[in-house]
């Protein structure tokens, strides 16, 4: 049961159906990810030369080193790692934030999936030791923001359209601001993950709430039709043409009804968690360790430079959990030659991330940089 939130670590390097959609807004609305300039990139500046794979956080390089306005009260030194997930988050809002509005820019509004990942960096941030008091704000900014995708029956839906009206958070902005639609269950299982962070930080018992109905939603997903293959598992979507089942989503909540049975004491929250978690390893067949040693084996450094960053710090999450209860395998060293690289190689000189070719810049990428590190910088029981 300890080790549940683990089934998650090799599979998710996939996109999920919610990334893929096509948009629903107007064609003027647009934003499109920036592709980046050579001229555009930090590491020219740097002071010392790359780090090696696997190894610890180098020195401080020039654009890390901020100084001070000249008669600012002297604030105290962060450890690199959380000092790199400061400056990411910084550049983070700085870029693709909505002032007053709560939401990340996209079309004209992000995804719920890259706000989603965006929350998940603001969680993990506020779990960093130094930065907890600081970061009431930025959690109470992203639960404003939230809101905005918070559909309580699919509303301006045509009948017989979804499989569930059930009250959950909508892959798009819902109504009035934006046009809603689907729902996705692997979205909405971050959110919930989140939601029941935040309310270990917290105890508001809104919060909960608001996981415990995500997970009403997600429970309320489960196919149990006879006669279909691997019969159970929860689809991508409520949208009835939607019957794909994956671990992607049933895993994520699997570790939401564990976390949830932890907080409540809730007994139908763990057997959900257990039948999910069994379903997931009868249809995929890898337990944590197997699934940790497959996917080191796979995943070097080249393959993980390939994926979306997004998929890589879910993978990196779960790694460090595994590493904190069984130390196999080595996720602290795998990460932090992962970030180094990124630190050197790809990022520009305001510190926002690129990723892909040609090298580009959106909201996940940084996201889940800032994720990385603040992991880095926290303890892991604050992960789940």
């Amino acid at each position: 049961m300890f080790l549940l939130p683990l089934v998650v670590v090799m599979v998710t390097c996939a996109p999920t159906a919610g990334a893929l959609a096509a948009s629903p807004y107007p064609a003027g609305a647009q934003h499109p990810a920036k592709v980046a300039r050579a001229s555009e990139f930090a590491h020219a500046a740097n002071v010392g030369g790359t780090s090696a794979p696997g190894g610890t956080a180098p020195a401080r390089t020039k654009s890390a080193a901020r100084k001070p306005a000249k008669h600012a009260p002297k604030k105290p030194k962060l450890p690199v790692n959380a000092e790199r997930a400061q400056l990411a988050f910084e550049a983070m809002q700085k870029t693709y934030y909505i002032e007053g509005s709560g939401l990340y820019q996209g079309e004209p509004f992000s995804f719920l999936w890259p706000f989603s990942q965006a929350f998940a960096a603001t969680v993990s941030m506020a779990n960093i030791p130094s930065l907890k008091s600081s970061f009431g704000p930025e959690i109470r900014a992203r639960l404003v923001g939230l809101k905005s995708y918070l559909d309580l029956d699919n509303s301006g839906a045509p009948e017989g359209t979804y499989t569930s009206t059930l009250a959950a958070y909508d892959g798009t902005v819902a109504p009035p601001e934006g046009p809603g639609g689907a729902k996705y269950y692997d979205d909405n299982a971050w959110i919930g993950i989140e939601l029941a962070r935040i309310y270990e930080q917290n105890h508001e018992a809104a919060v909960l709430g608001g996981a415990e109905g995500i997970m009403a939603f997600e429970m309320a997903g489960w196919d149990a039709q006879p006669g279909i293959a691997c019969p159970g598992g929860i689809p991508f979507s409520n949208s009835t043409e939607d019957i794909e089942r994956n671990t992607v989503t049933n895993a994520p909540t699997a570790e939401l009804a564990l976390q949830l049975y932890r907080l409540t004491g809730n007994a139908q929250y763990l057997q959900f968690a257990e039948m999910a978690y069994e379903w997931v390893r009868a249809c995929y067949l890898f337990q944590a360790r197997q699934t940790a040693k497959a996917a080191i084996g796979y995943y070097t450094s080249e393959r993980l430079g390939q994926e979306n960053p997004f998929f890589v710090s879910v993978y990196f999450r779960n790694m460090l959990y595994l590493d904190s209860v069984t130390h196999d395998p080595p996720g602290t060293k795998l990460v932090q030659g992962y970030v180094n690289y990124a630190w050197e190689h790809l990022r520009l000189s305001d510190d926002v991330f690129v990723a892909g070719s040609p090298a580009t810049a959106q909201l996940l990428v940084q996201a889940a940089i800032v994720q990385d590190y603040a992991l880095l910088s926290s303890a892991p029981t604050t992960y789940f």
